[in-house]
């Protein structure tokens, strides 16, 4: 199973680095030293999980990441995420637990970042009256950007590949 957030975050990625390179905001640095971000969260089912093709089913859900800055430019996220699709008689869910390192281009209230990361992923389907679970390591690559509200709060957007053994 694959999973990964879609146009929407390339587009906010694309108009954050243009915001990012304004010379106004980059008098105003923000490294926090915890750092709390809600996020949006999807995934995509390739062919080999069963339900008919990467088109096929397509979820959505939400997670919750606790971030720590461990140098000016990098940072070590905690991560959890539930997504779920239904279409019809079939279901999929999809529960994400892992670590993210992230590597920050700068600290301005714009942040734009590439982000690499690894975890435990837990999937349910449920086809045609039969559910399967299954338990596997996931890795994932990819780009991001955050806003931050505050010193410790921010809304961050990304698109990552992750690749799991189900």
């Amino acid at each position: 199973m694959r999973f990964d957030v879609r146009k929407l975050t390339a587009a906010l990625a694309v108009a954050g680095l243009a915001g990012a390179a304004s010379p106004a905001m980059a008098q105003n640095t923000h490294i926090p030293s915890w750092v709390l971000t809600p996020y949006v969260s999807g995934f995509g089912v390739d062919g080999a999980y069963g339900v008919g093709g990467s088109d096929a089913l397509k979820g959505i859900g939400g997670g919750l990441s606790l971030g720590k800055t461990i140098a000016d430019d990098f940072e070590l996220q905690l991560n959890v995420s539930h997504a779920r699709r239904k279409d019809g008689g079939n279901k999929v869910e999809q529960t994400l637990a892992g670590v993210d390192v992230s590597y920050f281009f700068n600290r301005t209230e714009w942040q734009p970042y590439f982000v690499l990361g690894a975890g435990a992923e837990r999937d349910k389907r449920s086809l045609a009256a039969v559910e399967v679970k299954s338990d596997s390591p996931y890795g994932a690559a990819g780009v991001g950007l955050r806003y931050m509200f505050g010193p410790s709060l921010g809304l961050q957007a990304e698109y990552q590949i992750g690749r799991a053994h189900v």
